[in-house]
C-alpha cells in the first residue's frame, strides 16, 4: 500500500447493485493490488439490505475472482477487504446519515468521494441529505461522482444539474462516461495530434465519410424498463458516440478548458446531412428462430411493451457545419442484437479508380489502428491489390496486461482530482440540445421503425448510409 497519513473516504451509494459488483469493486481491487491507493483509503459501502460487513465481504469474493484484471490473490483480497465497511442505511432518510457522520468525524478534513451508483432520481435526495446531516462539513474536499444518464432531455438534464449545483460546485461534480476511460478513446488524441502527417488529411477535400459505430451482440437483457424510456439514440448517441466524434474532429488544445470548448464546437455544429427522413434509419430487433441459441425479439423482453416502438438500432447521417468538415458525411450507428460486438471509427478517404483508402480505429473489444492501402501485386502485370497496414494493440499480451480497465482509470483520475476524463456540463447541454432537435424531427416527420432479425447488421437499408467498398 502507498504510505501516508492522508485519509480518503470513498462512500459508495448503491453498493449492492450490478455496476458495483461487476465494475467498481473489481476496479478498486485492481488499484489496491497495484499499490495505487494510500493506506488511509477507506470504502464505505452503502446499502439497504441487512448485511454485516462480513456478509458483504463474502458477496464480493466471486465477483472479484471473475472480474479483476490483475489476478485474484487471497492475501491481496484480504488486505483489500480491510478497507471496506458495509453500512446499512436508507439513503432517503436524513436521520440514517448520522451513522456516516460518526464515521467521518474522527478524520475530519479528509478527501471525500461520494459515488452515486443509483438512479438519477435519487441524486437530489442523497446530495441534500449529505449536506443537511453535516457530513459534507467534515470534508476537506468533496467530490460527487454520478453515472449517466444525465437526464432524458436538455430540460431534465438542466434541472438535474441545477439540483446538484445547490450542494456541489461544478468542479466537484464528476460525470462518468465510461467510454472516456477506454484506452483507445484516449489514444484518439495521440493519433490525431502526435502524427503531423495526418493533419492535412483531416479535411473535407480528403475525407468522404466518417463512420462512428458501436454495435452489440447482446439485447437489452434486464434493462427493458430503462431502455423503454431511452432507446438507442438517448442511450448511446447522446453521450458515447458524440464523445468519440468530438475527440476525433476537435482542434488541438493545450488545457482542459480549451479542450472542452473545442469538443463543444463540434457538437454545436452537428446537423442532419440533408435534413431529410433518409438521414435517419430506426430499427428494432426481432427474434432469430434459426439461431442455435434462440433469441427473443425486443418486444418479448422483460419489462418491454409488447407493442413498443422504441428503437434498438439507429443510423444517422449527419454533417459538422465547420469549414474543414462541412461536406464530410458523418455516420453515427449503434444497435443491439447485431451480428457482432464492435466499437470502431472508419475514416473513408476520397479516391478514384482503386479501392479508396481507409483508416480504421478499433476501440473495443479489439484495439488497434489499421490503414487500407493499394499496392501493385507482385508479378509481371500491373495489377493492384488492397492490403492492410495494421497495429493491433490488444494482440500483444503485455498491452492487455498493462492496460487499465475503464473504471479503474476513471476512479484513479477522480482520486487524483483529474477532471479530464469526465464529462463537463457544457458537453452534456450541447449533446442534449442536438438530440432533442433530432428526436423532434423524427416525431414531426414520422420516421418509420424498421425491423431487423437478431444477429444481423440492423435494417437492410443501413448499407445505404455506409457505402463501404469491401466492408
Amino acid at each position: 500500500m502507498m504510505s501516508g497519513s492522508k485519509t480518503t473516504f470513498f462512500t459508495l451509494f448503491g453498493a449492492t447493485g450490478d455496476l458495483t459488483y461487476r465494475k467498481l469493486i473489481p476496479a478498486l481491487y485492481n488499484l489496491h493490488s497495484l499499490d495505487l491507493l494510500e493506506d488511509g483509503f477507506k470504502i464505505l459501502a452503502i446499502g439497504r439490505r441487512n448485511y454485516s460487513t462480513q456478509d458483504y465481504h463474502e458477496l464480493l469474493r466471486p465477483w472479484c475472482e471473475k472480474f479483476v484484471r490483475t489476478g485474484f490473490n487471497e492475501r491481496v483480497f484480504d488486505a483489500f477487504l480491510s478497507r471496506i465497511e458495509y453500512v446499512q442505511m436508507r439513503f432517503d432518510d436524513v436521520n440514517d446519515y448520522q451513522g456516516l457522520k460518526e464515521r467521518f468525524a474522527p478524520c475530519s478534513q479528509s478527501q471525500h468521494l461520494y459515488y452515486l451508483a443509483v438512479a438519477s432520481s435519487y441524486f437530489d435526495v442523497i446530495a441534500s441529505n449529505l449536506v443537511e446531516s453535516g457530513c459534507t462539513a467534515l470534508s476537506r474536499t468533496k467530490q460527487c461522482l454520478i453515472e449517466k444518464p444525465f437526464g432524458t432531455s436538455l430540460e431534465s438534464a438542466q434541472a438535474l444539474n441545477d439540483t446538484l449545483l445547490k450542494f456541489f460546485k461544478e468542479d466537484e461534480i464528476y460525470r462518468i462516461d465510461h467510454y472516456l476511460g477506454k484506452e483507445m478513446i484516449q489514444n484518439l488524441l495521440s493519433i490525431r495530434f502526435e502524427n503531423p502527417i495526418l493533419t492535412p488529411l483531416w479535411h473535407h477535400s480528403m475525407i468522404d465519410s466518417i463512420v462512428v459505430r458501436a454495435l452489440e451482440e447482446v439485447g437489452v437483457e434486464s434493462r427493458g424498463q430503462y431502455y423503454e424510456d431511452f432507446g438507442a439514440i438517448k442511450d448511446m448517441v447522446q453521450n458515447h458516440l458524440f464523445q468519440i466524434l468530438s475527440l476525433l474532429l476537435m482542434k488541438p488544445s493545450n488545457n482542459l478548458d480549451e479542450r472542452i470548448i473545442n469538443q463543444k464546437e463540434i457538437i454545436d455544429h452537428l446537423s442532419l446531412y440533408n435534413q431529410s427522413t433518409q438521414d435517419i434509419i430506426l430499427g428494432q430487433y426481432t427474434s432469430c428462430e434459426q439461431c442455435s441459441d434462440f433469441t427473443k425479439s425486443y418486444r418479448e423482453e422483460e419489462h418491454v411493451d409488447p407493442q413498443s416502438n422504441t428503437e434498438t438500432f439507429v443510423s444517422i447521417k449527419a454533417r459538422v457545419n465547420l469549414p474543414d468538415y462541412n461536406d464530410i458525411k458523418v455516420i453515427l450507428q449503434t444497435g443491439k442484437r447485431t451480428h457482432m460486438r464492435s466499437t470502431e471509427v472508419l475514416i473513408n478517404f476520397k479516391g478514384k479508380g482503386s479501392t479508396p483508402n481507409q483508416m480504421i480505429i478499433k476501440i473495443s473489444p479489439d484495439e488497434g489502428v489499421y490503414l487500407r492501402m493499394n499496392i501493385k501485386k507482385p508479378g509481371p502485370n500491373y495489377d493492384v491489390e488492397t492490403v492492410m497496414m495494421e497495429y493491433c494493440q490488444s494482440c500483444v499480451y503485455e498491452n492487455r496486461l498493462n492496460t487499465p480497465e475503464a473504471y479503474e482509470r476513471l476512479l484513479k483520475a477522480a482520486i487524483q482530482f483529474d477532471r479530464s476524463l469526465f464529462t463537463p456540463w457544457e458537453m452534456v447541454a450541447s449533446s442534449w440540445k442536438i438530440v432533442d432537435e433530432w428526436l423532434a424531427f423524427i416525431k414531426l416527420n414520422n420516421v418509420p421503425l424498421q425491423f431487423y432479425p437478431a444477429k444481423t447488421y440492423g435494417p437492410t437499408t443501413t448499407m445505404e448510409h455506409i457505402h463501404e467498398p469491401n466492408q
